[in-house]
């Protein structure tokens, strides 16, 4: 699935808008690391800076998204109020020491905002 697909982005018989075409591009290609994971918070999709980031691309980072957080880093309570928030529908942040591909471990401040499901709802900015 291309990133214009996970978006919802695609129009009717495939093409793509411009701005849509231009919006799958720019979020491909921003200096910003971004993730997208579904409703059981999977990784589903990531872009060209969370790889660099990481060293993880979608699938890698899927099949070692358990050890992205290492059990002794984990902020349960700071976790638990983004969960809690996603749930509410409202956007919430984080601080998590992730580990790379490589072992090495960072600290990472996440955003994660919830997104609704209906086809004809838009994303709310926060």
């Amino acid at each position: 699935m291309n990133v214009p697909e996970l978006l919802g982005l695609a129009s009717r018989g495939g093409d793509l808008p411009a701005r849509d075409a231009v919006l799958a591009t720019a979020l491909r290609h921003t200096s910003v690391p971004f993730a997208l994971l579904d409703a059981a918070l999977e990784v589903v999709w990531t872009n060209d800076a969370f790889v660099r980031m990481t060293g993880y691309d979608a699938a890698g980072a899927r099949a070692h998204q358990r050890d992205l957080v290492p059990p002794g880093a984990r902020r349960h309570q700071e976790v638990a109020a983004a969960r809690d928030a996603l749930r509410a529908g409202r956007a919430a942040s984080a601080t998590l020491t992730l580990r790379r591909a490589d072992g090495t471990l960072f600290p990472c401040r996440v955003r994660v905002s919830p997104m609704p499901t209906g086809a004809d709802e838009a994303p709310a900015s926060d």
